[in-house]
């Protein structure tokens, strides 16, 4: 899902500037996107806009929408200029206090520029978040990846500690389902915050 969208907070992501403003019930951010410094040479880095609008409906359920939009003069596939979108909606339920659900389903649209041929598809996700005693989270997540191309899907569980605050550790069992092969990851991180 993060890595169709290019939304993870790893290698994909967009430096730019941001505005950010929140009511009692809602909140919303822009970002004119500037492109992704790690990315060599310029060609390759997407300019463009995201941003969000979310509101609660009440202390347990949020609903939002999103929208990014970027142009770049070489896309990372075709080396040719795209112009690149994922339109999303987004919830977070909290049915009893310890756990919370949050899906996401976006529609993902790239266009060559120059080319009339459009590429369309989508990505969905839900996830669970159980805190089982305090600062300890039971986490899992289903995602599935519909293209032209062929799809994936996937599922993760894992274990969040959160030791004390802007420190955690975390273990992550993920398994993906290509249209190729099964592949298994187990992954370990520990995440310092300033």
């Amino acid at each position: 899902m993060r890595t169709a969208t290019r939304t993870d907070i790893n290698e994909d992501q967009q430096d730019g500037i941001a505005v950010a403003i929140a009511g009692e019930s809602w909140r919303a951010e822009g970002m004119a996107i500037l492109g992704n410094d790690s990315l060599r040479p310029d060609a390759f880095r997407e300019r463009g806009f995201a941003g969000y609008v979310e509101r609660a409906f009440s202390s347990r359920v949020v609903l939002g929408l999103s929208a990014l939009v970027t142009r770049a003069d070489a896309a990372l596939d075709t080396r040719s200029p795209a112009l690149r979108q994922a339109y999303g909606l987004t919830a977070r339920v909290l049915p009893w206090t310890p756990l919370v659900l949050s899906a996401e389903i976006d529609a993902l649209v790239s266009v060559p520029l120059g080319n009339a041929s459009l590429t369309a598809g989508h990505a969905g996700w839900l996830q669970s978040d159980l805190e089982v005693l305090r600062g300890v989270h039971l986490v899992s997540a289903a995602e599935h990846l519909g293209s032209p191309a062929g799809g994936a899907s996937g599922w993760w569980g894992g274990v969040a500690w959160f030791i004390v605050p802007h420190l955690d550790v975390r273990g992550d069992l993920i398994r993906r389902f290509p249209d190729s092969a099964t592949t298994d990851t187990f992954l370990i991180q520990v995440n310092g915050y300033l």
